[in-house]
């Protein structure tokens, strides 16, 4: 939590307004802190789950598709993600659907093939 949020202390004041909102079910005190996703944490978390899930799929490869169902996101927001990670790109179809869809590739598969 602490890597990809940052700390935020509540003042007085806004700790009465939170004051039921902010209780835990075992202690009758409200916290004074909370923890904030601020812009570019959640940059990092997103290219940190991508990067980790390709390099333990299968030969290191996985379809976009994937990533917009499971993050609920669209492959078009996804990409800025995609290109910050430095992933080879490449169009291919969804074999189920048929739809336009991007293959992602850990190292690029030209240049292994080359060497």
């Amino acid at each position: 939590m602490e890597r990809f949020t940052d700390l935020q202390h509540i003042n007085k004041n806004e700790l009465g307004k939170m004051k039921g909102k902010l209780q835990d079910a075992s202690s009758s005190a409200p916290q004074d802190i909370r923890f904030v996703k601020t812009k570019d944490k959640q940059k990092v978390l997103m290219c940190h789950i991508i990067a980790i899930s390709l390099h333990l799929s299968s030969f290191k490869r996985l379809r976009a598709s994937i990533f917009a169902r499971v993050l609920k996101k669209d492959i078009g927001e996804l990409k800025n993600f995609f290109k910050e990670i430095g992933l080879t790109m490449e169009a291919c179809k969804n074999e189920k659907t048929g739809e336009p869809d991007v293959m992602l590739y850990l190292t690029n598969p030209k240049k292994e093939k080359q060497e």
